[in-house]
């Protein structure tokens, strides 16, 4: 009669449990710099030195970001060195424009 019980109480439990969990297949994303913004249908993504070819997500925001901040570094310079060969100050009216002042 135990033995009976038992076995009974292991089947009811076993159709109580609810059915096993099947996992949903992962797919990987590899992180792809040609897919971020920046790349344009003309010209695509431009990268002549291979800095971003196996680099991570993180590592291309680092290198983003300090291309960014280079550029305006650079076109400030520009915008200053146009401006200086227009624009005199006081006493450096005889200082010859642009980089012929270094000369």
């Amino acid at each position: 009669s135990i033995g009976l019980l038992g076995t009974a109480a292991v089947a009811v439990f076993a159709a109580v449990r609810p059915a096993a969990r099947t996992r949903k297949a992962v797919t990987c994303c590899a992180f792809d710099p040609a897919s971020q913004v920046g790349a344009t249908k003309p010209f695509g993504f431009f990268d002549p030195m291979g800095f971003s070819k196996n680099c991570t997500e993180q590592e291309w925001n680092k290198l983003h970001g300090a291309e960014i901040k280079h550029g305006r570094a650079a076109m400030m310079g520009s915008l200053g060195l146009t401006v200086q060969s227009i624009y005199k100050l006081p006493g450096y009216e005889n200082v010859p424009p642009g980089l012929g002042a270094q000369w």
